[in-house]
């Protein structure tokens, strides 16, 4: 298990602020009428992009609550998959990472070869 979980809560709480509170965004979805076409391809480009960001964001505020529960029942930096602590440096890089680095390597080798499958 991680040796400070009151940093690690910390940093996780942190971040999940940062991410749930991000300025501007209602307005980068705003539909803005325009009558240049050019204008209205470029507003429809950066909605898009806003809104890309926002569904990133929403993935990451579910990985870090999961990793501030993870925190609360004593199991954080603990990998969710083989039970093996996770590497400090790769909390450091990702806290809220419920895998250690080879699990999570076998997670994305699966996820890649599935979709190679359906192509």
């Amino acid at each position: 298990m991680y040796s400070d979980s009151r940093l690690a809560r910390q940093v996780l709480e942190s971040k999940l602020s940062e991410i749930t509170n991000p300025s501007g965004w209602r307005d980068s979805i705003a539909v803005r009428p325009s009558a240049d076409p050019t204008d209205t391809t470029q507003q429809i480009g950066e909605r898009e992009m806003a809104s890309r960001n926002l569904s990133r964001n929403a993935s990451l505020v579910r990985d870090l609550r999961a990793a501030l529960n993870r925190v609360a029942e004593g199991t954080y930096g603990v990998c969710v998959d083989c039970d093996e602590p996770i590497a400090p440096k790769r909390l450091a890089a990702v806290p809220w990472t419920p895998r250690c680095l080879s699990c999570q390597n076998d997670v994305e080798t699966a996820g890649a070869l599935d979709e190679r499958l359906a192509a």
